[in-house]
């Protein structure tokens, strides 16, 4: 029997230092990975910082604008699949919806959803599937939805979300 509990005796002791080696090993990662996120942060503020606008840039994104594309003549716009992006990554937990529909009631597949905060940054950009349907989740604040499909007139609607709802559909 003594053998037996002298073996018990072994192997937790074995346990326990390996279980010490790897919190070791976590704690060398958990260093590391704060110093990765550190570098990210200074380079990307270098990057930030080393991009210059010029004045026109500057002024023009001060400005507030009505839409994007509004200061653009037709004739230069793209009407191919290359799209701006958000100003900025915004994450939230409600869900904004809707279901686009033509004046037949049919689904419109393919229409540009932009979505802008009240600063007017683009935040969200989507597109309706074959249902017509899209969705994106934002946090509580004011927005405005522009839906816009060539043949079809812009549709721009202002919406406001509340923290007490988890869903919200744009009408």
């Amino acid at each position: 029997m003594s053998d037996r509990n002298e073996t018990a005796i072994d192997i937790i002791y074995k346990t326990f230092d390996m279980m010490a080696d790897l919190d070791k090993k976590i704690g060398v990662l958990d260093y590391n990975m704060k110093l990765l996120s550190n570098k990210l942060s200074k380079l990307q503020q270098m990057i930030t910082d080393s991009m210059e606008l010029s004045p026109e840039a500057k002024a023009a994104k001060a400005a507030p604008v009505a839409s994007p594309t509004a200061s653009v003549p037709k004739e230069i716009r793209k009407e191919t699949s290359e799209r701006r992006k958000p100003d900025r990554m915004v994450l939230g937990n409600i869900k904004v919806f809707a279901h686009i529909l033509d004046n037949k009631k049919s689904p419109v597949k393919g229409a540009e959803i932009d979505i802008y905060n009240e600063a007017n940054e683009l935040v969200k950009v989507k597109d309706t599937d074959d249902a017509g349907y899209w969705e994106v989740r934002l946090p509580p604040g004011s927005y405005r939805a522009e839906m816009k499909m060539k043949g079809y007139a812009t549709v721009s609607r202002p919406f406001v979300l509340s923290e007490n709802i988890s869903e919200f559909n744009l009408r």
